[in-house]
């Protein structure tokens, strides 16, 4: 609702030149995860996600970000940066129904949300969201936002500068490439 809220304020060109991943989380979601366990295991891992439109849009670009031949950089500022490459070998998709890890992360995301709903005001058992709580299972949350009463830069943890704009790097990183895909 409120993307369709906002289209007066968004110019038609921008809604035109936009696809179906602008706006959905599901790619930066991957992405930090990929950098969270990667920095937990400190080295290379197979990364296997349900069958998913928006990562399978994003796919190239994921993989771009997983280049073993790109060398090691930090991008993004304060407590947004990211180390890349990845260190996800790759992406493999795979049904839900098929593979029990996947079904339990389903759980958990379900549950998680369930519990997150409540945070936020939406009308559940309060109950069974207590229950969800007293797991701790929030405390496995990575990169998760709920609306908190922060607002300045100081309690947002973001006030210090990076050398390297996330933008303009996986901008280049995308160039580089996907000019190698490009047959000489």
């Amino acid at each position: 609702m409120q993307i369709l809220m906002t289209k007066s304020f968004v110019g038609d060109e921008v809604l035109r030149s936009s696809d179906v991943t602008t706006l959905d989380p599901a790619p930066s979601a991957f992405v930090l995860h990929c950098q969270v366990w990667g920095k937990q295991l400190n080295r290379e891992f197979d990364a296997i996600h349900d069958e998913s439109k928006p990562i399978e849009h994003m796919k190239a670009i994921i993989s771009y970000m997983m280049a073993k031949d790109e060398a090691e950089v930090e991008a993004g500022y304060d407590r947004r940066k990211i180390v890349f490459p990845l260190k996800a070998s790759g992406v493999n998709f795979d049904k839900s129904k098929s593979l029990l890890q996947l079904q339990i992360a389903d759980i958990f995301s379900g549950a998680y949300t369930y519990w997150a709903g409540g945070k936020i005001g939406l009308q559940v058992d309060k109950e069974f969201a207590d229950a969800i709580e007293k797991t701790c299972l929030h405390n496995l949350l990575i990169g998760g936002v709920l609306p908190i009463p922060a607002f300045t830069p100081e309690e947002l943890e973001t006030t210090e500068a990076g050398d390297i704009s996330l933008l303009e790097y996986l901008s280049e990183l995308a160039q580089r490439q996907s000019n190698k895909e490009k047959p000489s």
